[in-house]
């Protein structure tokens, strides 16, 4: 059959199909069964595009979300049928942000974009990526046309999460088995059945929320934490006895950590929400190391909002008990020397950091392992949070700002698997700033595209305003340098752009 033929029976049953009523996802499966499509090609052919006109909606799309407006990477219509003919020998992988991209343009969601061979062909880490985004309703060709009453917007997809959701596929040896699962959706139907089992089987789905966050993401999680702590709300509703206190001491636990997912989505108002519970629930169970990592991040979050009178009297007021782990009183510290470094107080800040050495050190040789919800302040962390004070101390002192580099690289190439995660990309934000600063443009952009990277990779779009303002920093004072457009390409299409 010749192309023009082909077109017309195209266009002919596409008329029908969207007369009857049927989505584009179904005229999609309609042609690829039809015409051997892959499934990228047939959804594009279902839309009745040609591959520059795709192409062309593609860049259009880029530019009204921000991620192209210099139109450094543009979208090609070779580079679409690459994408198209992957896993083929002729094609090139595109990556979970680049699907993203597409599923845009298309009405659709990721998961129509992929069939088997495609699935066979995915690296472990996309397929997790990918396997974690909740799958939209397209049942209805005109459901995401219609919007809601109480926001004028465009409906979100409605996802059902219950107590037991988990990213399949994740390494950890923390799943429950049947019987401790069975156990624990008896106590949500009876609450009086809680017992230390039941509690521990809380803290083990806590631990691995913990751990899939640093393989996937923030914004993934706060659906799933949020119905979760629902539940678990409940069951402290009817919790009395001896049972109470550890019941809470795990509440308290997992709205710190909900506080902390809305902090790295920027959802500043329901952070405030979660941490001020979980500072009543830790209070509560007398927990003061816990009680005052939430405090610390309310430090935190109060650093963000750019509140840095708060930022320094709340990471003061979280060492304040003295029976609180030294480790965490070492991180305050360092939070705190941060809050003076932005605010220009040079000598309070050298002080903090002075006085967060010192406990760092203290807590390398005390015999208490980290608490489990800290787990992650290691030697290489603490590297990063001096790195960070010393990045703002560097932007007038040339000295400072070498300090910056040497330890916020120390401490990425100390993280392991974990340099991948989303809280470790602000830290190479951090060391790209300090290269710039520095007057190295090649190496800024190669810690932005990192960052970037991963910051695509893990939906981390809070970094991507940062990342996109160093763009333009660099395009503006070395617009020829090959790291600009790389970082260019890869604000636009993750990881593998340019590969």
């Amino acid at each position: 059959m010749g192309t023009v033929s082909r077109r017309a029976e195209q266009i002919e049953l596409r008329a029908r199909m969207r007369a009857a009523g049927m989505t584009y996802e179904d005229i999609s499966v309609e042609f690829a069964r039809r015409y051997g499509l892959r499934p990228r090609a047939a959804l594009r052919h279902a839309h009745g595009w040609t591959l520059q006109e795709a192409a062309g909606r593609i860049n259009a799309h880029a530019a009204r979300a921000g991620t192209d407006s210099q139109g450094n990477a543009a979208m090609t219509g070779s580079r679409l049928c690459e994408w198209e003919a992957w896993p083929g020998p002729s094609g090139k992988r595109p990556t979970p942000q680049a699907l993203t991209l597409l599923a845009d343009v298309y009405g659709t969601d990721i998961h129509h974009l992929l069939d088997l061979d495609d699935r066979e062909h995915l690296t472990a880490q996309d397929q997790m990526l990918i396997n974690s985004i909740p799958r939209r309703d397209t049942s209805d060709p005109h459901r995401d046309e219609r919007p809601s009453p109480r926001t004028g917007r465009a409906r979100p997809p409605s996802v059902a999460y219950d107590m037991f959701q988990r990213v399949r596929g994740a390494d950890s040896d923390l799943v429950l088995d049947e019987d401790e699962e069975e156990r624990l959706r008896r106590a949500i139907s009876r609450p009086s059945r809680v017992d230390g089992r039941v509690v521990a089987s809380l803290a083990a789905i806590l631990a691995e929320q913990r751990a899939t966050e640093d393989l996937i993401g923030s914004s993934r999680l706060l659906v799933p934490v949020v119905a979760q702590l629902g539940e678990v709300e409940r069951l402290i509703g009817e919790a009395s006895g001896g049972i109470r206190e550890p019941l809470v001491d795990v509440a308290a636990q997992w709205a710190e950590f909900a506080g902390w997912l809305h902090i790295a989505t920027g959802r500043w108002d329901d952070a405030r929400a979660w941490l001020d519970r979980a500072a009543v629930w830790a209070w509560e169970a007398d927990a003061a190391t816990l009680h005052a990592t939430i405090i610390s991040f309310q430090g935190h979050l109060a650093f963000h909002r750019g509140q840095l009178g708060p930022a320094v009297s709340l990471s003061r007021a979280a060492s304040r008990d003295p029976r609180v782990w030294v480790g965490q009183r070492a991180y305050d510290a360092h939070q705190e020397a941060r809050a003076h470094a932005l605010a220009g107080q040079r000598r309070q800040a050298v002080e903090a950091l002075t006085r967060g050495a010192d406990l760092v050190a203290a807590a390398a040789s005390a015999p208490d392992a980290a608490p489990p919800w800290i787990y992650y302040y290691t030697p290489e962390f603490y590297a990063l949070e001096r790195g960070w004070v010393a990045r703002y101390l560097g932007r007038d002192d040339p000295a400072w700002n070498d300090e910056a580099i040497t330890c916020l690289t120390r401490g990425l190439d100390g993280l392991g698997d974990a340099r991948g995660s989303e809280w470790a990309a602000e830290f190479l934000c951090h060391l790209a700033a300090a290269y710039l600063q520095a007057g190295s443009p090649d190496l800024a952009g190669d810690a932005g595209t990192e960052a970037a990277a991963i910051a695509g990779a893990t939906g981390a779009d809070r970094l991507l305003p940062r990342l996109r303002r160093l763009c333009t920093d660099l395009q503006t004072r070395w617009p020829n340098s090959p790291a600009t457009t790389k970082l260019a390409q890869t604000l636009l299409y993750g990881r593998s752009a340019g590969a």
